[in-house]
């Protein structure tokens, strides 16, 4: 679905993870007809990780808040 006044950028979590397993095995595939297979599915799973970009937000986004980055539950024991 197609949202007015958005264009779409790539869903990077699902890229890396995509590339990292099924296109590593595609290009490692030793038989062409099933290479070309997973070649198209990792295609088809990279068209589908587009997602639209919404301009014009209402919610702030606070980039410069550290109070709980380094809280106390995940602070190194040592």
């Amino acid at each position: 679905m197609r949202i007015p006044g958005s264009t779409r950028c790539m869903n990077r979590k699902i890229l890396v993870g995509t590339i990292k397993t099924r296109l590593i095995k595609a290009v490692l595939e030793p038989d062409p007809g099933k290479r070309e297979m997973a070649f198209q599915r990792v295609i088809h799973r990279v068209q589908r990780a587009l997602i639209p970009v919404r301009r014009g937000r209402t919610a702030p986004r606070h980039k410069g808040k550290k109070v709980n980055k380094y809280s106390q539950n995940r602070r190194r024991c040592l």
